[in-house]
């Protein structure tokens, strides 16, 4: 890391300074964690969330000689100092950026170039120990085996926790794509979910890295397709669920021991909306991710007082390749020119399978994949994750319409929202 270097500079973390007699009122009231913590210990980890509950940033903050220092991405110091602004009121608090400490890692410190400390006009660690850094450090040795890498989700995911400190393993099936990855200096290895072979050398490969640890997995590689479930053939489903679920299924049982092992450990599954409620023509990948639902709410039992924490998240619409990549595997396995429903498929599926979609709903309510990423992140640092993350606006609604209508009348909400079911069926 260092290349002979004494130290190494990080540069894109900053420290915002808060000082001020109300200090800690003033931070008590915005952030997710008790700040008179900082009271007793000299660091502490912490967010910033909305009104409603929302992540938006987090950050390490230290109090030293009567002033808090906020350790964050340094691109999002501006934004954190507007939204700390609204709500100074008239509290005695000034919050600004300082620019004076750079932080960086010392080879002095440690063999094991463990700790991290700020150097400002040569003080020394002794005089000028955050815990802060140190915390960083270690997040920047918790590892991440992120499948489905190739785009979408996954890559944006990976790129993400790699340029916030973690250390990420990503996979692709593609040689193109595993590529593409490693140019950017994020390790890529070869992982499909069809093969256990290339489980297997995936995982050893990696826990060689880490010394046998690995800190969270995140299974995101599945594909759809579309199609009624009439024209669906069977060979069709297992190729869907071996991909989808088995594939996941597998990889979890590999990593399951060595999280236990370690004593902590998370397990992410990206399910969908689509995990709780049914769209016509969907039926393989709604399948899928409803078999996902309820083998993570089983395996998160399972796995109560281990230290490991089963997380489902949920998108709704996400701006993604999913749908052109689907078109793909609906050639492959739907004769659809010899299907009853030849005309919905000629009229309205292929149509819009071909092209991104345009319409006002995708238009208001579409997220990007980096979004998830960071539900992804705070998933990861949070202390007690939640067990689900219901991500985009459609996935709240929808999440709060299943609790409170019948099935009966969640079946009529459904079918009136299908536009194939709007139009005329091949007679």
């Amino acid at each position: 890391m260092f290349d002979d270097k004494e130290y190494y500079l990080f540069k894109k973390r900053g420290i915002i300074l808060i000082e001020g007699q109300d200090r800690f009122k003033f931070m008590q009231g915005i952030i997710s964690n008790d700040i008179e913590l900082l009271r007793k210990k000299p660091s502490i980890y912490s967010s910033l969330l909305t009104p409603q509950g929302k992540f938006q940033h987090d950050f390490f903050i230290s109090n030293f000689k009567e002033k808090f220092y906020l350790e964050c991405d340094k691109s999002e110091q501006e934004e954190i100092i507007n939204k700390f602004t609204m709500y100074k009121l008239r509290l005695d608090v000034k919050v600004s950026i300082n620019s004076d400490y750079n932080i960086i890692l010392s080879k002095k410190l440690s063999l094991c170039l463990e700790k991290v400390f700020i150097d400002y006009n040569k003080i020394t660690t002794n005089e000028f120990n955050f815990n802060f850094i140190e915390n960083y450090m270690n997040d920047r040795k918790k590892s991440i085996l992120i499948t489905g890498c190739s785009s979408g989700i996954g890559l944006e995911t990976a790129k993400y926790l790699s340029q916030n400190g973690w250390q990420v393993f990503a996979t692709c099936r593609k040689k193109e794509d595993i590529k593409k990855i490693s140019s950017i200096d994020i390790n890529c290895f070869h992982l499909d979910y069809n093969s256990e072979k290339s489980i297997d050398l995936a995982l050893d490969e990696i826990l060689k890295i880490t010394n046998g640890k690995l800190y969270a997995v995140f299974n995101n590689g599945a594909f759809a397709l579309p199609g009624a479930l009439e024209d669906i053939p069977t060979d069709g489903m297992k190729e869907i669920f071996q991909t989808n679920f088995f594939g996941w299924h597998y990889l979890t049982r590999k990593i399951i021991p060595v999280m236990r092992k370690q004593g902590y450990g998370r397990i992410i599954q990206c399910s969908s909306i689509l995990g709780f409620i049914t769209l016509s023509y969907r039926g393989p990948y709604n399948a899928t991710k409803w078999a996902l639902e309820g083998y993570t709410d089983t395996l998160r039992l399972e796995l109560q007082g281990t230290g490991i924490n089963v997380i489902s998240v949920r998108p709704g619409p996400i701006k993604t390749l999913i749908r052109e990549n689907s078109f793909l595997h609906f050639k492959k396995w739907v004769d659809w020119e010899k299907s009853y429903l030849k005309k919905i498929y000629q009229k309205f599926l292929i149509p819009k399978l071909k092209k991104e979609s345009n319409s006002f709903f995708n238009k208001l309510f579409e997220l990007k994949a980096i979004d998830v990423a960071k539900i992804i992140h705070h998933s990861l640092h949070v202390k007690n994750p939640k067990f689900i993350y219901n991500v985009t606006i459609p996935t709240k609604f929808m999440y709060f319409m299943v609790r409170i209508l019948s099935k009966k009348n969640l079946h009529k909400l459904l079918l009136r929202n299908s536009e194939p079911n709007q139009m005329p069926r091949e007679t």
